[in-house]
């Protein structure tokens, strides 16, 4: 994106590249984009007020209210997942692609979930230099696979269950 990054450059760029089905409301991506660009006044109107919102949620403490949660059996366990409005979405991103160098440099190239090029690579190099380095006495590696519990116990497969009094 060429000029400076104002808060509806960076609504448009979040409102192109989003994609994905309708949130409670009904209205999916392509729904916003139309919404967005076909309304001449209206349309800019609409976009400058949710790029507003977007300054809003990065300038001051905004209440995370306004996502549904459905409970999906993973197997083991049960995961929360959230159903969101598109113009949560859009927002998201319009903020992640302003914020992407600094949280980039924040995470190093540790954190693959940055969006870090090559991120093979860079966690390669990164666990090389860990174990070069004169002050390291251990690196722990996790399996990620292994990292998740069931949020609620699972039976046992030898466990018995009997009725009071004895039946």
């Amino acid at each position: 994106m060429k000029g400076k990054a104002t808060p509806l450059k960076c609504f448009q760029y979040g409102l192109i590249n989003t994609k994905g089905a309708a949130g409670p409301s009904g209205i999916d991506t392509q729904g916003w984009r139309r919404l967005c660009t076909s309304f001449k006044s209206a349309s800019h109107d609409l976009c400058r007020a949710l790029a507003s919102v977007a300054k809003r949620i990065c300038t001051s403490l905004v209440d995370p209210k306004g996502c549904r949660l459905i409970a999906l059996d993973k197997r083991p366990g049960v995961r929360p997942t959230g159903i969101c409005e598109t113009p949560r979405r859009i927002i998201a991103k319009a903020i992640l692609f302003t914020t992407k160098g600094d949280i980039q440099y924040i995470a190093g190239p540790r954190q693959l979930c940055a969006g870090q090029i090559a991120g093979i690579e860079a966690a390669v190099h990164s666990t090389k230099s860990l174990f070069a380095m004169e002050d390291t006495e251990a690196v722990l590696l996790v399996d990620a696979n292994k990292c998740g519990m069931p949020m609620m116990p699972q039976p046992q497969g030898n466990s018995r269950h009997s009725k009071p009094g004895g039946t």
